[in-house]
């Protein structure tokens, strides 16, 4: 018997409302950019985060 999913349905609804601010926030940080701003560090700490909580919404949400 697998082991039981420690999150829950809410969790699912957390990291999906995460992931969507996290696409968000790209276009702030491409206007912030175009403004001349160096947002290299904002850029990478956000693709970062996304891609963490895909592997966790990956793992513990498969198919969803």
């Amino acid at each position: 018997m697998p082991p039981q999913n420690p999150l829950t349905d809410q969790d699912l609804k957390d990291l999906d409302k995460a992931l969507d601010d996290s696409w968000d926030a790209d276009s702030l940080i491409e206007q912030a950019q175009l403004a001349g701003i160096d947002v290299e560090v904002f850029r990478t700490r956000n693709r970062e985060a996304r891609e963490r909580l895909t592997r966790i919404k990956r793992t513990f949400f498969p198919g969803q």
